[in-house]
């Protein structure tokens, strides 16, 4: 046996750090190609293909996709390697996996240095797991509540679920708290600055909600660095992408006491006992630890108040402060830990196995049994596009065809040669038209006013259905009469015209 080899069994930290980064690989991975996708990531799936067709993510309508590019273009990376839903969701995989790791880096910055902190800690034990000593696993950093903080974002239902998604959210939550946490480190290192710019200008490409910490940017730059170079990045962000943000609506008064209703029970339904157990944790890490507490409470609360003004609900928009729960756990644990060590055993894997799907069918918290997550909301629609017949699909590629929502069906099939547009957030502003045609495939519009559905496949998802006007539904239904139904799978009903 190797002395390299020696050295890394004896460093328990790093041993069991892998191991949990093992386990959350497996967990997102399983199946991974198996369901069906919901609509956006059909989107973004779409979107990379044409990367991989003409150098850009370029629809054939012409219209430029220019939504999270770094994103796309790494998830048209993994599609031409592996091809399919799989190489599709592959790359947020990669960067849920990536939150697991940062979980530990952060969590254990809450107490960093015990010489520091030997006043808070002069009524505990020394700690078995910090006597580590190799590379950045050093005696004084808190590699136990690091360990922690890993675990359970390993295992969280909802991290492991946004993993799963061929959509940039979980790309977002990454980058959101890797920019805070370069910036917290950046007090005592410049490089870290600079690290943290280069963080921010990924994150806000990859979603404009990544404004919200700039100015948290510029307070510290201001107070710590004083170095003018620094303020470059941030101001130039702002200046660019700021008008775009100007331009988001905002919901009136019932809109915004019925999202704050709705993202409190959504989060709460999905974390439930880990809500309360993280709001116990707040007051500990900032009795620890105040710069780190408030550099990633502060901007994660501005972010999530936000949300309550815009008109579209959906979880996703909230779930980057999913990654809050591990870290404020983590802290709590590790008091547990350094109090009674046979304790903190118990409360962990009960914490982690209970709660998980070994018990409980649906509604779990976590998950320790690889199996088949998707979430399943009615803001994030999966279309049973791939549950059809294999002689229904062989029809669809052979006949001319008219369809709601294109993505999906440009994505399994071809590109439609007709469609029904409808908005798909509601608002006047969200029809996926261009010049007059389907934004994403280029497809004729159909008009329900004045043509008929003879002689295609018509292809109805209830997605695109429900989105129709009353009257335009109506009309739809009238031109039904004239075809028959010939297949149905999730949220799909095909038929001949």
């Amino acid at each position: 046996m190797n002395n390299a080899l020696k050295s890394m069994i004896k460093n328990r930290v790093l041993i069991v750090l892998i191991l949990i980064v093992i386990l959350a690989f497996v967990l997102r991975v399983w199946n991974l190609g198996e369901s069906n996708m919901w609509v956006d990531e059909a989107i973004s799936s779409v979107a990379a293909r044409e990367i991989l067709d003409k150098g850009i993510p370029k629809f054939d309508s012409g219209a430029f996709y220019g939504r999270a590019l770094v994103f796309h273009y790494l998830m048209a990376f993994f599609i031409l390697i592996l091809g399919g839903d799989f190489g599709a969701r592959l790359i947020s995989i990669l960067f849920g996996v990536g939150s697991v790791v940062l979980a530990f880096f952060i969590s254990r910055e809450f107490i960093d240095d015990e010489k520091k902190n030997k006043e808070k800690f002069k009524n505990f034990s020394n700690s078995n797991l910090d006597d580590a000593n190799i590379g950045v696993f050093k005696p004084n950093r808190n590699n136990a509540a690091g360990l922690i903080a890993a675990l359970f974002c390993a295992v969280l239902f909802l991290e492991i679920a946004y993993s799963r998604q061929a959509r940039f959210y979980q790309m977002f939550q990454f980058l959101f708290f890797l920019s805070l946490f370069f910036l917290y480190k950046s007090k005592d290192d410049k490089k870290y600055a600079w690290m943290a710019s280069i963080s921010l200008i990924i994150l806000v490409d990859t979603h404009l909600a990544g404004l919200v910490v700039v100015p948290l940017f510029l307070y510290f730059f201001i107070k710590e660095q004083k170095d003018w170079k620094l303020f470059i990045i941030p101001i130039v962000l702002s200046l660019y992408y700021g008008p775009s943000v100007l331009g988001i609506g905002t919901g009136n008064g019932q809109i915004i006491s019925n999202y704050v209703e709705n993202y409190s029970s959504s989060l709460f339904y999905y974390l439930r006992a880990f809500a309360i157990i993280t709001l116990i944790g707040l007051p500990f890490a900032f009795y620890w630890n105040k710069r780190l507490t408030s550099v990633l409470v502060i901007p994660s609360a501005v972010l999530l108040f936000s949300l309550i003004f815009v008109k579209v609900y959906a979880l996703r928009y909230a779930y980057f402060i999913v990654l809050i729960t591990p870290l404020f756990i983590s802290v709590l644990f590790y008091y547990i830990y350094r109090s009674n060590k046979w304790f903190f055993a118990a409360a962990l894997i009960f914490a982690v196995i209970y709660p998980s799907n070994l018990f409980f069918d649906s509604g779990n918290m976590t998950v320790v049994e690889p199996e088949n997550i998707q979430l399943r909301t009615f803001s994030e629609p999966i279309i049973g596009y791939k549950d059809l017949s294999s002689s229904l699909k062989e029809e669809i590629m052979s006949s001319g065809n008219i369809v709601l929502f294109t993505p999906a069906f440009s994505w399994y099939y071809k590109n439609p040669d007709y469609f029904i547009p409808f908005s798909l957030n509601g608002l006047p502003t969200g029809y996926s038209l261009y010049n007059g045609a389907d934004v994403y495939t280029g497809a004729k519009r159909f008009d329900i006013e004045r043509n008929k559905f003879g002689g295609f496949i018509f292809v109805e998802d209830a997605f695109g259905y429900s989105k129709l006007s009353k009257e335009e539904r109506e009309r739809v239904d009238d031109l039904k009469k004239e075809c028959y139904l010939i297949e149905e799978a999730r949220l799909l009903k095909v038929y001949r015209c």
